[in-house]
């Protein structure tokens, strides 16, 4: 997949068969977020030293 810009400022979408690359840590994030596997406000400030 290839995105071609136009003369107007949008992106033509090309489909050369391709399937979009998509980073790991990405899927994992949206499964733990599905999950409920995410970090409190508190939590991470804690971590951070807020």
């Amino acid at each position: 997949m290839s995105l071609t810009p136009t003369d107007d400022g949008t992106e033509e979408r090309s489909d050369d068969g391709d399937e979009p690359l998509v980073p790991e840590g990405v899927l994992r994030g949206i499964d733990d977020i599905e999950g409920g596997n995410t970090a409190s406000k508190e939590d991470i400030e804690s971590l951070l030293k807020f």
